[in-house]
């Protein structure tokens, strides 16, 4: 319930957003360079005509960062995440540059981008319940909620953004 609380109040603060096209699954695994050197996007069953700016780019930027770190694991990614949100470290650094960039071509400003992470991980946290709903053939063991990579990644945003 604070989770909740705490990740309503963060995103009243993000004010009005245009409505977009999202993909909702942006991965590193589904980027694909073509024979003539353009980027294709693939698999979009997961995709909303009604989604939100840069969430997309957010996610793209968390999975490339596990990637680059080589973190497998729930821990190893929420650090490496952890790690992408300081623009001091390598991937830290690309992920400002790549938010801003985005900013400048889309009008919006960067620092709206910021509590979107909240929201983001939001959205992806049911279909981690659903993957273990669906592996324990009914409903799954609390602990095993307890540890998904969503909740936590949701968690780090809503602490990182109250100063928790």
């Amino acid at each position: 319930r604070g989770l909740l609380r705490e990740s309503e109040a963060i995103l009243r603060s993000i004010g009005d957003l245009p409505i977009v096209p999202e993909q909702r699954d942006f991965g590193p695994w589904n980027l694909l360079v073509t024979p003539s050197g353009e980027l294709a996007v693939l698999d979009w069953e997961s995709a909303r005509m009604d989604g939100l700016p840069g969430l997309d780019l957010l996610y793209f930027l968390a999975y490339a960062s596990f990637n680059v770190e080589g973190a497998h694991d729930r821990d190893s990614r929420l650090a490496a995440y952890r790690r992408s949100l300081d623009p001091s470290t390598r991937t830290g650094g690309v992920r400002r540059e790549c938010l801003a960039r985005y900013a400048r071509a889309t009008g919006h400003p960067v620092e709206q981008f910021e509590p979107l992470g909240v929201l983001l991980w939001m959205l992806h946290a049911p279909s981690e319940y659903h993957h273990a709903a669906a592996d324990a053939g009914g409903a799954p063991e609390s602990s095993r909620l307890r540890r998904s990579l969503f909740l936590a990644l949701w968690g780090e945003e809503v602490r990182r953004l109250s100063g928790g």
